[in-house]
């Protein structure tokens, strides 16, 4: 495949390089995606512009991608002799084409037809189209309270940006990434519309590579190929785990000494727990102690401590696991 993306045959990327980043960036996305177009299925889906690219604008990022098309040999520098411009005929050969596209209808559908109304796409904004503050939230009162800066796997969150000169309900893409490595990768997009100036979309927090706490996940939102700025979401590993249950055990007033009773409450939970450790050998069991509110909270803790390492310790009665 051979695409004028340069004008100059080298085996060289580096003389390249310096023509594409002389370019403005309108020609350098177009051209882009014109290469992108020619590609067959298979190969658009390894060199997806979204793994070179942190954004539509991303120059960086499209030369990365010529790049790899270029020592994969998918493309090739496309020879034009120097001063080719100068010869009429070698000038209409070579120059750009565009295509355009038409169709015919009968008179009586010219007729009838009527002119498009003025839609969202097609109201008039001036000045320039601004695209900030991208963030996210917790769609629940108590998430936003409890861990308002990091979500969890499966939760759903809220994504918002700010936008100035944009139509009225007109769409809004924001872009997710898996960022925990140098390629950004996109994971999936949420569609969105502007409403007096602002995007929302929500999402549910995906980990698709099974990254767990390796996960760093981020955003950014689109307008008419304008990128706002990306916005990290933290995230927490979430963690499974068995629940046993169990009778809760009593405490003495001020005592970290159980306390017995006529019913068995004491055995019957440490039974319980104690056999499902054995059981379970390759699994670890997280105790938990508890004190009321009354009295020092220092002490307390201290006392809920104590209450949790002495049911550590009964570990050894043997007994209980018969």
């Amino acid at each position: 495949m051979f695409n004028d993306f340069c004008q100059m045959a080298s085996n060289d990327f580096e003389d390249i390089r310096d023509i594409l980043s002389e370019m403005t960036l309108e020609d350098l996305i177009y051209h882009t995606d014109q290469i992108l177009f020619d590609l067959d299925p298979y190969e658009r889906i390894n060199y997806d512009v979204n793994m070179f690219c942190n954004g539509y604008d991303d120059r960086n990022g499209r030369i990365a991608l010529l790049e790899k098309l270029f020592n994969d040999g998918v493309i090739s520098a496309l020879y034009l002799p120097c001063g080719y411009e100068l010869d009429p005929d070698l000038k209409e050969l070579l120059k750009p084409i565009d295509y355009s596209f038409f169709y015919t209808s009968t008179e009586d559908e010219m007729v009838k037809k009527e002119p498009a109304p003025l839609t969202d796409d097609f109201e008039v904004i001036t000045g320039q189209l601004e695209i900030s503050n991208p963030k996210w939230e917790h769609t629940t009162d108590e998430l936003k309270a409890e861990s308002a800066d990091k979500a969890v796997t499966g939760d759903i969150i809220e994504l918002s940006v700010d936008i100035k000169n944009y139509p009225e309900k007109a769409p809004v893409t924001f872009d997710i990434y898996d960022v925990s490595s140098n390629t950004p990768l996109r994971i999936t997009s949420v569609e969105s519309k502007n409403e007096n100036g602002v995007a929302k979309a929500q999402w549910t927090v995906e980990d698709p590579e099974k990254k767990g706490g390796s996960l760093k996940l981020a955003f950014e939102a689109i307008a008419r190929s304008k990128a706002s700025p990306r916005s990290s979401v933290p995230i927490i590993p979430k963690i499974d785990c068995d629940f046993v249950e169990a009778p809760d055990i009593l405490f003495h007033h001020n005592s970290a000494v159980p306390c017995l009773d006529e019913s068995g409450t004491l055995i019957s939970s440490l039974c319980s727990v104690f056999k499902f450790a054995k059981e379970n050998s390759d699994k670890e069991i997280l105790l938990f102690g508890h004190s009321d509110t009354s009295g020092d909270p220092e002490y307390n803790y201290d006392l809920s401590q104590w209450r949790a390492e002495g049911i550590k310790a009964s570990r050894q009665q043997k007994r209980c696991l018969a």
